[in-house]
């Protein structure tokens, strides 16, 4: 069996270029997060930094997680001397998340699941790392053709994400011409599994 896609270092201008910001501005997907100056959030398969520097901005530190060490070199060289101070870059390989159990505020999955092998096992995850009502803002694309994104059989489909993260509260749901947009919540009450 063949694995999942996974987008290439070397074509990460694709990940800052005009064309993205037109169809994925970094100020549309964060529009409903606001983060308290200090929160931790992850930016999981978090590239060239194309989120975790805006989130920075906002007051939030960040530990931006990809498995190509190429991406978060490129992420260093974009990020300003005050935002780098409150990023920390780590290569790994997502999932299992390499992160301590309630540990972050909030966590970014953007353009990533359609690449997790073992998504059952990230939704388990994200449970783990995540305190009580911390945030999950997930983006993928749709389960159709369009000119951007992986195949259309690598990709998965926003029913099948919401089941996923069935134990998280959803907050938001915004869907565009290419990708979707879901917002979660942990749940206060839940408990581990």
């Amino acid at each position: 069996m063949r694995g999942p896609h996974r987008f290439q270092a070397t074509s990460r201008d694709l990940l800052i270029d005009p064309e993205r910001r037109r169809r994925q501005s970094p100020e549309q997907i964060l529009r409903g997060i606001d983060p308290i100056e200090g929160e931790m959030w992850a930016d999981l398969g978090c590239g060239v930094g194309y989120l975790s520097i805006p989130l920075v901005s906002m007051g939030a530190r960040v530990i931006a997680i990809d498995v190509q060490r190429e991406m978060l070199d490129a992420l260093v060289r974009r990020a300003s001397e005050g935002d780098i101070e409150r990023i920390c870059p780590l290569v790994a390989d997502i999932p299992p998340l390499p992160l301590t159990d309630g540990s972050m505020d909030g966590a970014l999955l953007v353009n990533v699941l359609h690449e997790v092998g073992d998504r059952e096992l990230m939704a388990r995850e994200m449970q783990r790392v995540l305190r009580p009502g911390g945030t999950l803002l997930l983006i993928d694309f749709r389960k159709r053709e369009s000119p951007h994104g992986p195949p259309v059989d690598e990709r998965v489909a926003e029913e099948e994400t919401i089941r996923l993260f069935e134990s998280f509260e959803m907050t938001g749901k915004y869907v565009h011409e290419e990708h979707y947009q879901l917002e979660f919540r942990r749940s206060r009450s839940d408990i581990l599994r």
